[in-house]
């Protein structure tokens, strides 16, 4: 089996050109960035050999975003192609440099929908032993879906020829990445069963990674209200998946409250929210995936907002507003801002993040009453 091509100029993967590369997108670790180099080498192959898949996940964010933020170490895709086909084409794909292994992991038996996973191996060039780039495949259709062709291109590296994948619009990555986001209904859960029937935590990095993916989409949206066809699309397949039936309201309710977990970070102990503690540690988790200062708490408490008003704007979906909210440019024009109402207790963290609370203010017009308890 001959290997393919490589997709990226080789003199990428050198250590001097990584390093000036994490000090272009302000990221601490190499590693990772090595990793997500990895990450883009193994998409433009899958991008040519031929395969029909959709290109998903935190990875494909960065083909929609002018900036780069956070980085992702994965590759995510849907197709339709399954069994000994799909595993030839991948093994396939991951013959020659910089790639030096290949193979699929067996996880069981994990219910709907079918889910394989496949690890390519690299050398890094820190030195150690192989490290291993994770291929999720979901083996499903995806023709429900609206989608677009994005060149495989980042402004820190140079592909040697091009190539096109399909990927989500923005509007219908948001409503993939918002379903993802509710994490006692459709998204990553806070807690998950081990093979014995114990509990232990579920992925809490994941669950901040869908969070951030979440209030980034909202960033590049002009309208991200017109999600709300992709959202409930991915409500109703995560449904399907987990053999159950969650309520449109009841999935935001969820996400709602997840935003007041992360916004409520610095309140005295006995104030905070149930789910705070699990919050906070898949953010710290995080930090050291996206670019420097982007995860202060006055940075977090904006973002909780924009995510918790879009969920009220979903929620009032007969009477949305055609355009988002803007904050004005200089805070002190938010000095004499305040909730009213069953949200006024978020009135403290203005201190903070103005531009947190103006958003929460926002939400705070929809919101229902039973949304706001615990």
């Amino acid at each position: 089996m001959s290997a393919p091509p490589r997709f990226i100029e080789p003199a990428h993967y050198a250590q001097e050109r990584l390093r000036e590369a994490c000090n272009q997108l302000q990221i601490s670790q190499l590693p990772l960035l090595e990793t997500c180099l990895h990450a883009f080498e193994l998409l433009g192959r899958l991008a040519c050999s031929g395969l029909p898949f959709l290109f998903k996940g935190g990875t494909s964010l960065l083909l929609h975003s002018p900036v780069f933020r956070r980085i992702s170490t994965d590759i995510d895709i849907v197709t339709p192609v399954a069994g000994d086909e799909l595993l030839g084409l991948l093994k396939a794909v991951g013959q020659g440099a910089p790639f030096v292994g290949f193979e699929e992991q067996d996880r069981g038996l994990r219910g709907q929908p079918q889910r394989r996973h496949f690890r390519y191996l690299y050398q890094p060039v820190m030195g150690g032993p192989p490290q291993p780039l994770l291929l999720d495949v979901v083996e499903d259709d995806f023709a429900t879906l609206t989608v677009e062709e994005k060149l495989v291109v980042q402004p820190w590296f140079q592909p040697q020829r091009e190539a096109l994948v399909k990927v989500q619009t923005v509007e219908t990555l948001l409503g993939d990445k918002l379903a993802a986001f509710a994490p006692r209904t459709t998204g990553v859960p806070y807690r998950k069963l081990r093979p014995d029937g114990s509990e232990v935590d579920g992925d809490l990095l994941q669950i901040a990674k869908q969070f951030y993916d979440v209030a980034t989409l909202y960033d590049l949206s002009p309208m991200p209200h017109t999600c709300l066809s992709a959202w409930l699309e991915h409500v109703k397949r995560e449904s399907r998946y987990r053999e159950t039936s969650f309520t449109p309201e009841a999935v935001l309710r969820d996400t709602f409250q997840a935003c007041l977990g992360i916004t409520m970070m610095n309140f005295p102990p006995k104030r905070r929210h149930q789910d705070t503690a699990q919050l906070t540690q898949g953010i710290n988790a995080l930090q050291n995936h996206v670019i420097s200062g982007s995860l202060s708490h006055t940075s977090l408490f904006e973002m909780a907002g924009k995510v918790a008003h879009l969920t009220t704007l979903l929620y009032a979906s007969s009477d949305i507003l055609a355009e988002k909210p803007k904050p004005p440019s200089d805070v002190l024009e938010l000095k004499d801002l305040s909730i009213s109402g069953d949200l006024r207790f978020l009135n403290p963290i203005k201190g903070t993040s103005p531009r947190g609370l103006f958003y929460w203010s926002k939400a705070a017009e929809h919101a229902p009453v039973e949304w706001i308890k615990s």
